[in-house]
């Protein structure tokens, strides 16, 4: 087989390019973002609030069982992560948890 690469050696490269594209694809995008949130950053410090910075203080906890229901389970790990509760396990738990930590109705 000289000069010739195995049909494995042919894919392995192949996949192996691909699969560097995209992790350089998505560090460079987190670069990106971290660089931007610090530029909001130090506009918030300078009085002037971007968009993003408006809509984050926006959005509020849910302020009941039935709300917290309603979120998809991502969702639901979000708030669970912002308010120190365990975000892998069931949904329910998860419900419960959360909406103990928040101090809301355990009843919807």
């Amino acid at each position: 087989m000289s000069g010739w690469e195995s049909t494995g050696e042919r894919i392995g490269r192949e996949l192996g390019s691909k699969v560097g594209r995209a992790l350089g694809e998505w560090i460079g995008q987190q670069f990106n973002r971290e660089r931007q949130e610090g530029k909001e950053g130090s506009k918030q410090d300078s009085g002037v609030a971007s968009d993003e910075a408006e809509t984050e203080t926006a959005s509020e906890m849910p302020s009941s069982r039935e709300e917290l229901e309603e979120l998809s389970y991502r969702e639901l790990q979000q708030v669970a992560k912002e308010v120190g509760v365990k975000a892998n396990t069931k949904r329910e738990e998860m419900v419960e948890n959360v909406a103990d930590e928040l101090g809301v109705d355990s009843e919807a």
